[in-house]
């Protein structure tokens, strides 16, 4: 499941469930909107979520679709921590060249 899906299906308002993560809502938004978290992160989520969202709901995320690396491979986008940029990680040479 989605975790947009996750949220919107018990009217759990963003702020609310960013404070169980202890992340800002900003972050949870990024993650909505197709950004990995960290893996620490994913777990949080996980457990918040009572494993109804997974780490693999991320990764196939429709907003990851069309995601490309520099060599021009598939990718993933990540978001590596609070107030780091994102990258995205070859799908083919993890991590790319």
């Amino acid at each position: 499941m989605q975790l947009r899906q996750y949220l919107e299906e018990r009217n759990l308002p963003v702020a609310v469930f960013a404070a169980r993560l202890k992340v800002n809502a900003s972050s949870v938004y990024r993650y909505m909107s197709g950004r990995v978290p960290t893996t620490e992160i994913l777990r949080r989520i996980q457990r918040a979520t009572d494993d109804e969202v997974t780490p693999n709901d991320f990764f196939l995320s429709p907003a990851n679709a069309g995601a490309a690396c520099e060599c021009g491979a598939p990718a993933v986008v990540f978001a590596p921590g609070e107030g780091e940029p994102s990258r995205a990680w070859c799908l083919v040479h993890w991590p790319c060249r």
